[in-house]
């Protein structure tokens, strides 16, 4: 029932070069700032700049860009893994976002071929 619920158990430790090593689905060049909480690890709390660019990802500290998502690290963590789109997240009240109507092109750059495992571990 908890992988149903809440999707497997995973979690981002160290985001930025997770995101280095997570590929993107053939997106179009684009930036999102996300305001991050995580009551455990304060060095993922706080402002980052997601970037995909030439079909990679890379995360930085602070920034500025043209959608901003405010998120928990546990819905960051089931995004990058693929368990919910970031559209689904926004409807569940996973996550605020301050231009939905940017979340289906977010959706398609962070779509996974099924199925996926993170085997770095």
């Amino acid at each position: 029932a908890a992988t149903l619920m809440m999707g497997p158990m995973f979690r981002l430790i160290d985001m930025a070069p997770a995101w280095q090593h997570r590929g993107i689905a053939g997106a179009a060049d684009m930036s999102i700032a996300l305001d991050v909480e995580d009551a455990h690890l304060p060095d993922n709390a706080g402002r980052w700049t997601l970037s995909f660019e030439g079909g990679a990802a890379s995360m930085a500290r602070g920034g500025d860009a043209r959608v901003t998502l405010r998120l928990g690290i546990a819905t960051l963590s089931r995004i990058y893994i693929g368990a919910v789109a970031p559209t689904a997240a926004a409807a569940a009240g996973l996550l605020e976002c301050d231009r939905p109507e940017m979340l289906p092109a977010l959706d398609a750059a962070l779509a996974l071929q099924e199925p996926w495992l993170f085997d770095r571990f």
